[in-house]
């Protein structure tokens, strides 16, 4: 009935998982992409599955008022590219991730460094190899200084996916060994998905492992460098269940201090039924927290969320979607609020609508301070060839969220499809938000916006 996608924790929605729902085979943007990790490149270079949901055109009216302003150059390297994440040690220090494709199938990790004057491609190792169709992809980056940063993602190895970790030293990128808690069999999943640190000694990276097929079944993952290795946290709850059908993945993770951490993702039965999920580490222990679940928790329901920013221990801001995979699959953006003691949802907007076949999806966030922060994402959906996707970008001040209008581009022609998966500021008036685009007939592309304090704009 569903299946699971070899670079997501979760699942997205096959055409005939759509059709079991009563949905239509669709080319558009992700219900879930992993736990709402991005694609890397499209289903006809990369052999993964399409993206649901079902489908509507943006109005002609928003559409018109998305301009594509003259960009400068961005690497956009192999025959497809995507930026996954974005790290800012300083305005001149800037890393961005992601993977593109090669000429035969296969897919490398890429890492492009911002100078302050352009932003170039820095060579990166790729664990997977250099054969055929062997895959690298990188999709979680945190810098302690400009000569210590970590980049994590999977590779593929003889059987399944493994874990994977890079560090740069300050000259150059090499692979560190990290633990693969699974024996490396046919359809073993290991995967990281984002990555933090309190202090060059002190990180944590997240994902999921488990196995994708007749019994699939998906475990958080949780990693903890000291130093010198990374080790296996054990005993990391699993709200799912960890039997046949039981899914569980972790999407974010951020640390105000070394006993102060949380880390968001989703649980549940895959396409029946997902949950919002939220653990936190308390110095000894992580522990499952307690969740709004807004999109309900009846079969068909989906609540993920996404992406994790925190202005201070008692201020964080979890981001997602949540709605229906029940026709017409509808999925809405939701923001959650941490205020030290409670998760509470927000009232955010909904650019595509709230009404059935709506799309609206956030994947990333990050706020500079308690009165600025931004959440990233995209909506609309492709359906038989009409409609589009087009980015988006939610920005709070303080008291509301807005949304704030963005370039998309891939353009507004049907089968345009333009997405942000992730932002960072190095201060409020210089902000970058990462991600993919296609026009109706290219190939897709690395999309870098960039904030002056008054407006985005493609670089």
């Amino acid at each position: 009935m569903f299946t699971m996608r070899t670079r997501l924790p979760l699942v997205v929605l096959s055409a005939a998982a759509l059709a079991a729902v009563g949905g239509s085979a669709v080319t558009a943007s992700a219900a879930v992409r992993q736990a709402g990790q991005p694609r890397a490149v499209p289903a006809s270079s990369s052999g993964r599955a399409a993206r649901g949901p079902a489908a509507r055109t943006p109005a002609a009216a928003l559409a018109a008022r998305l301009g594509l302003p003259a960009a400068r150059r961005v690497p956009t390297p192999g025959s497809s590219s995507v930026l996954n994440n974005i790290y800012c040690v300083a305005a001149s220090d800037c890393w961005a991730v992601g993977d593109y494709a090669t000429a035969h199938q296969g897919t490398r990790n890429q890492i492009l460094h911002w100078t302050g004057k352009a932003w170039r491609t820095v060579a990166a190792p790729n664990p997977g190899g250099s054969a055929g169709s062997s895959v690298s992809e990188l999709f979680g980056i945190r810098c302690t200084s400009s000569r210590n940063c970590w980049a994590v993602g999977y590779y593929t190895g003889r059987q399944g996916f493994r874990n994977e970790a890079l560090r740069w030293n300050g000259s150059r990128w090499t692979v560190v060994s990290t633990p693969q808690p699974g024996t490396a069999t046919s359809g073993r999943v290991d995967e990281l998905f984002d990555v933090t640190c309190v202090s060059a000694s002190h990180c944590w990276a997240v994902g999921q492992d488990g196995v994708q097929g007749g019994t699939t079944v998906s475990r958080n993952e949780i990693l903890r460098w000291n130093g010198r290795s990374w080790r296996l946290v054990r005993g990391v709850p699993n709200p799912a269940g960890t039997t046949s059908g039981d899914i569980n993945g972790l999407s974010a993770i951020r640390c105000s201090t070394a006993s102060h951490c949380l880390a968001v993702g989703e649980d549940g039965l895959g396409l029946p039924l997902l949950r919002n999920e939220a653990m936190r580490w308390n110095g000894r222990t992580w522990s499952v927290m307690k969740t709004p679940q807004p999109g309900g928790t009846s079969p068909g329901s989906v609540n993920a969320l996404i992406g994790l920013t925190c202005a201070s221990p008692d201020d964080c801001w979890a981001a997602g979607t949540d709605g229906t995979f029940s026709a017409p699959i509808t999925l809405v953006n939701e923001v959650l609020h941490w205020n030290g003691s409670k998760w509470r949802l927000a009232a955010v907007p909904n650019p595509d609508g709230t009404g059935g076949g709506a799309s609206n999806e956030l994947f990333g966030d990050f706020c500079s301070n308690s009165q600025n922060c931004w959440a990233v994402g995209d909506y609309g959906s492709i359906s038989g060839g009409v409609g589009s996707i087009l980015t988006e970008a939610l920005h709070w001040n303080g008291a509301t969220w807005t949304h704030v209008t963005t370039p998309s581009p891939g353009g507004t022609a049907d089968k345009a499809d333009s997405e942000l998966f992730a932002v960072r500021c190095s201060r409020p008036s210089a902000c970058w938000a990462v991600g993919s685009s296609q026009t109706p007939t290219g190939r897709t592309k690395n999309v870098l916006l960039e904030w002056n304090g008054t407006s985005w704009s493609v670089h």
